[in-house]
C-alpha cells in the first residue's frame, strides 16, 4: 500500500524521468542525425571531385568482366586521402568495375542497397549506416555518372562510437538527475508527510479529548491552516460539550427536588398502608420507579460535573477490592479475578464510579468469571477488564451518550466512565469483541515520581 509519502516521490521521479527522456533523447537522435548528414555530403563531395578524374571513355572500352586497373589505382590513392574503407564503381547492372580498399565491404554494401540503387531517377543515395561486422559499422553514399555508372563509399561510421559515449553520458546524468531529485523529495515529501501525521494524531487526541500541542499556529501554508481550522474545531467541540453537559446539569437538578419529594411522599404513604394492601403493592412499584428516576437523575450529574482538580495517589487494586465490599458487588465478587497492582493520582469517587459501571456491564453481559489485570507501563497504568460473552455488534456507538443495549439502560454509563478516565489525563477503549471474549482498556498516567 503507498501512503502519501511515496506517492509524491514516484511522481516527481516519473516526472523528472519523463522530462529527462524528452530533453535527452531528442538531442542524442538530433546530433545522430546531423553528423551522419554532414560525414554523408562530405563524401558526397569527394565522389564528385573524384569523378572528375575517371577517365569514363577508357572506362567504355573495357569489357565489363574485366577490373579497370587505372581507375582501381586513382581510387588507391584518392581512399587515403579521405579515410574510406572502400571505393568502389560499378555498372547499372551491379558488375563492379574498379575499387579499392576491402572488396566484400563494396559487395555488402552493394547487396544491401541493389533497390535503392536500381531507381534511375536519382543521382545521389545517402544509405542508412548498416552492419558490416562485429562493431564495425558502415555508411555509404553513392553518385551517379554518366546514367551509366555508380560511384560508391563505405566509410567507417566512427561517430557511432562517439554517440554511444554522449548516449551513456545522458544516461548517467539522468541517474545522478533522479537520485538527487530522489533525495530532494524525500526531504520534501517528508515535510509534507510528517506534519500530516502529527496533525492525523492531534485530531485523534481531539476525539478524546486531550490533545497535545503542536507547534504549527505560525505555518502560513496549508498545514498551518489546517492546524488553526482544527484548534477551532476542537475548541467549538469543547464549548458545546460544556454547554450540553451544562443543560444537562440544569434539567437533573431541576427534576432533583420534585423527584426527592416524590420519594419522600411515597415512603411516608407505604407506612401509613397494611402490607396486605394492594395500594401498598401499587405504591411499592411506583417506590421503584421513583429510585431508578435518582439513579437516572444521578447518572446525569455525574455525566456533566467536571472533576475535582484535588487528586491523591491511590492503589488501583484497592480502589476495586473497596468496589467489591459494596452491598451490590459483595455478593458476586467471587467472579471476579484480580491480578497486579499500580498507584495513580486519582479521584477516588469518581474513578469508583468508572470501574463501577464497566465491572457492572462486564457482570450483566457474562456469567462467567470476570478477569481484571493491572500493569503498569513506562509512564501509564494499563488496566484490562475482560469477561467472556456475546461479541458487542456496534462497537462504534458503546461509548455514545445515551446509547444503550440493556432493554432498561440509560446510556450514560461507559460514556460516564470515558468522561471520569480522560479527566484523569486517561483513556478507556474496547480493544476487542468476539468469540473470544471482551477486552475493555482503561489507561491511567502513572506516578511520575517514585
Amino acid at each position: 500500500m503507498f501512503n502519501l509519502k511515496w506517492k509524491i516521490l514516484i511522481s516527481i521521479l516519473l516526472l523528472i524521468a519523463l522530462v529527462c527522456i524528452g530533453i535527452f533523447l531528442p538531442i542524442y537522435w538530433q546530433t545522430r542525425i546531423s553528423m551522419e548528414d554532414q560525414l554523408q555530403n562530405h563524401f558526397i563531395e569527394q565522389l564528385y571531385l573524384i569523378s572528375s578524374d575517371i577517365n569514363i571513355e577508357e572506362l567504355s572500352y573495357k569489357t565489363n568482366n574485366r577490373i579497370n586497373k587505372t581507375t582501381s589505382n586513382l581510387f588507391q590513392e584518392k581512399i587515403e586521402i579521405i579515410s574510406a574503407e572502400s571505393l568502389f564503381m560499378f555498372n547499372n547492372d551491379g558488375l563492379i568495375l574498379a575499387f579499392s580498399g576491402n572488396g566484400s565491404n563494396a559487395t555488402k554494401s552493394l547487396m544491401l542497397h541493389k533497390y535503392m540503387i536500381k531507381d534511375k531517377t536519382q543521382n545521389i543515395f545517402k544509405t542508412p549506416v548498416f552492419e558490416a561486422s562485429d562493431n564495425l559499422f558502415l555508411l555509404s553514399v553513392f553518385i551517379r555518372i554518366n546514367n551509366e555508372y555508380l560511384l560508391g563509399i563505405s566509410a567507417n561510421a566512427d561517430y557511432l562510437k562517439n554517440l554511444a559515449d554522449l548516449r551513456n553520458q545522458m544516461v548517467l546524468l539522468t541517474l545522478l538527475i533522479l537520485f538527487i531529485t530522489s533525495i530532494i523529495a524525500i526531504l520534501f515529501s517528508s515535510s509534507l508527510t510528517k506534519p500530516l501525521q502529527k496533525l492525523t494524531v492531534f485530531a485523534n487526541q481531539i476525539g478524546h479529548g486531550r490533545p497535545e500541542h503542536l507547534n504549527y499556529a505560525k505555518r502560513k501554508d496549508e498545514i498551518g491552516i489546517l492546524y488553526k481550522t482544527m484548534i477551532e474545531m476542537q475548541e467549538k467541540i469543547q464549548k458545546r460539550e460544556k454547554e450540553n453537559k451544562q443543560i444537562v446539569a440544569t434539567v437533573a437538578h431541576e427534576l432533583r427536588n420534585p423527584i426527592a419529594g416524590m420519594q419522600v411522599n411515597i415512603e411516608l404513604l407505604m407506612e401509613e398502608l397494611d402490607k396486605d394492601d394492594d395500594s401498598y403493592k401499587f405504591s411499592q412499584l411506583t417506590h421503584n420507579d421513583i429510585l431508578k428516576l435518582v439513579e437516572i437523575v444521578d447518572s446525569f450529574l455525574n455525566y456533566s460535573r467536571p472533576i475535582n482538580s484535588n487528586l491523591e495517589v491511590h492503589d488501583i487494586k484497592d480502589i476495586f477490592e473497596e468496589i467489591l465490599t459494596t452491598n451490590h458487588f459483595e455478593e458476586i465478587r467471587d467472579r471476579f479475578y484480580i491480578a497486579g497492582n499500580a498507584a495513580s493520582k486519582v479521584h477516588r469517587n469518581k474513578i469508583k464510579h468508572a470501574f463501577s459501571n464497566l465491572m457492572q456491564n462486564a457482570i450483566d453481559a457474562s456469567i462467567d468469571k470476570i478477569n481484571i489485570t493491572i500493569l503498569e507501563k513506562n509512564d501509564y497504568v494499563k488496566i484490562t477488564i475482560e469477561n467472556l460473552c456475546e461479541p458487542i455488534i456496534d462497537k462504534s456507538q458503546i461509548f455514545e451518550a445515551f446509547y444503550s443495549t440493556k432493554e432498561n439502560g440509560v446510556g450514560l454509563g461507559l460514556p460516564i466512565s470515558k468522561s471520569i478516565v480522560e479527566q484523569h489525563g486517561g483513556e478507556i477503549f474496547l480493544e476487542k469483541s468476539d468469540d473470544t471474549g471482551t477486552l475493555f482498556v482503561i489507561t491511567l498516567p502513572a506516578l511520575k515520581n517514585k
